[in-house]
């Protein structure tokens, strides 16, 4: 897979695509003036989980893992819309700290959110070629760590009093701040296992 720009990256972003109307029962109201808008009130939580490991032959490898990326919701109008929205995954990126960013369409993703409340968006993920540097990867002096990760998802909304549904695409960024980092690329085999396990903080500003 393609490196991508580091300046694809949204950081730290909260964004939201112009609401699309689905009608219930009644089609015309896709057309109505009162069709309330897609919420800008979703921002990166802080405190998600992230977990990862990369098989690493000829200093590549695939980062395979799970997320938990937390959805902080407490700021939003609790008089537009129902409280509980449905979560889709859509995409995810990730920029390691040699600069390089790479994409990856979320796994299995599926989940809830509540207006009023942080919640959190559970997904599997795996980002290809993925470059490793020869050397041993640890808290003291990992030659490149996980430093940043954008989580891209579709949250499915009911408007109030009208019972309206609209479908927005928010992207919402995350630092990596890591717990573990252990293992070893041979600098003669060029190869290895590496392990990582962190927290996902509020990317802003």
């Amino acid at each position: 897979m393609k490196d991508v720009s580091r300046r694809t990256v949204a950081r730290g972003a909260a964004w939201a695509v112009p609401s699309v109307a689905i009608a219930g029962s009644a089609p015309a109201l896709a057309a109505s003036p009162t069709t309330p808008s897609c919420p800008t009130c979703l921002v990166p939580g802080n405190a998600g989980g992230f977990t990862a490991q990369a098989v690493v032959a000829n200093n590549r490898g695939a980062l395979i893992g799970n997320l938990t990326a937390n959805i902080d919701a407490r700021g939003c109008d609790l008089t537009l819309f129902k409280p509980a929205y449905t979560i889709i995954g859509l995409g995810a990126s990730l920029t390691m700290s040699d600069g390089r960013t790479y994409s990856s369409p979320l796994g299995v993703t599926a989940g809830a959110g509540t207006l009023g409340r942080v919640s959190a968006l559970n997904s599997t993920f795996t980002f290809g070629g993925v470059r490793f540097p020869d050397g041993t990867y640890s808290l003291l002096g990992a030659p490149v760590t996980p430093k940043q990760l954008c989580v891209s998802f579709r949250a499915i909304f009911i408007g109030l009093p009208r019972l309206i549904k609209i479908s927005c695409e928010y992207s919402l960024c995350y630092n990596v701040e890591l717990g573990v980092s252990t293992g070893i690329v041979g600098v003669l085999t060029h190869a290895g296992t590496i392990n990582y396990t962190g927290t996902l903080d509020a990317a802003r500003g």
